[in-house]
């Protein structure tokens, strides 16, 4: 068990002056496909999907001495009002009608680890607060496949360190992966911005 003193930083609750930085420029519109834990050996390595690469590359987040893992879902409370027949446009019209009544519950992580393969988590936000002790990465998205219909959800995964490596072996690091991501976003705005001038 932690000592009070080697409790690493609770997202909620951070150290004071310590602020955690987006990822959104390298894990907005990814897709975590697979995961892979390991409680005896306390470390979590997460698959991820980067439109931003090629196709057969995958990005691999190794987590080291993780302290804990933590899922929370947001539950509909309007679910049996919704239809197969309904169209995006009138699902959100009920949406709207019942936003102050969403209620957020865990989920087992064992859970969420299985359902990666027929629902992988769309990512559209990403955090990672650092301190001297070690990390906190959140990520929120979407649950959708087979067996979850757009279910957002929050994940928190508490670790010492953080390794990227990429697929074809090597050393990724949090740095060239952020500047992969955010090259293709800046790509993307200036050739929007030429096909607006048109």
């Amino acid at each position: 068990m932690e000592s009070w003193d080697t409790i690493l930083p609770d997202w909620v609750n951070p150290p004071s002056g310590c602020e955690p930085q987006s990822l959104y420029g390298c894990l907005h519109d990814c897709k975590l496909i697979a995961i892979q834990s390991d409680l005896l050996a306390q470390t979590v390595t997460l698959e991820i999907e980067a439109f931003f690469l090629p196709d057969d590359l995958r990005v691999y987040f190794h987590f080291v001495e993780v302290r804990s893992v933590r899922v929370n879902q947001l539950q509909r409370p309007y679910e049996s009002l919704l239809t197969p027949e309904m169209d995006w446009h009138e699902k959100n019209e009920i949406a709207k009608q019942w936003f102050d009544k969403w209620c957020e519950q865990s989920m087992s992580w064992q859970e969420f680890e299985n359902a990666q393969t027929t629902d992988p988590l769309g990512i559209l936000e990403a955090d990672l607060l650092t301190t001297a002790d070690g990390l906190t990465l959140r990520l929120g998205g979407h649950l959708d496949g087979e067996k979850y219909d757009d279910v957002w959800c929050d994940v928190f995964i508490r670790a010492k360190t953080l390794n990227i490596i990429c697929s074809d072996g090597q050393e990724f690091g949090l740095e060239k992966f952020f500047d992969a991501g955010d090259q293709w976003w800046q790509s993307f705005g200036e050739y929007k911005t030429c096909e607006d001038a048109n």
